[in-house]
């Protein structure tokens, strides 16, 4: 029989290296999520505001109005 040489693989390092690498990769994912949905949210607030502000008059609409007050005002 052939005698086999016994292998031993240590891995300590490697492993802690790329634990520690998963981990700093999911932390920067997490902040950006965050930045995200504050940026979404922001974003949301806005577009209720502005959908809540009556609309201004288009320059039409304006001279129809002042012609209207005035023709009130004559009559």
């Amino acid at each position: 029989m052939s005698k086999k040489s016994k292998i031993t693989i240590t891995r300590a390092e490697d492993f802690s290296e790329i634990e520690t690498e998963l981990s700093d990769a999911m932390e920067y994912l997490d902040e950006t999520n965050q930045r995200i949905a504050t940026m979404l949210r922001e974003h949301a607030l806005t577009s209720a505001e502005e959908a809540e502000k009556p609309a201004m008059p288009t320059e039409e609409e304006n001279t129809s109005q002042d012609k209207a007050a005035t023709n009130r005002q004559d009559g």
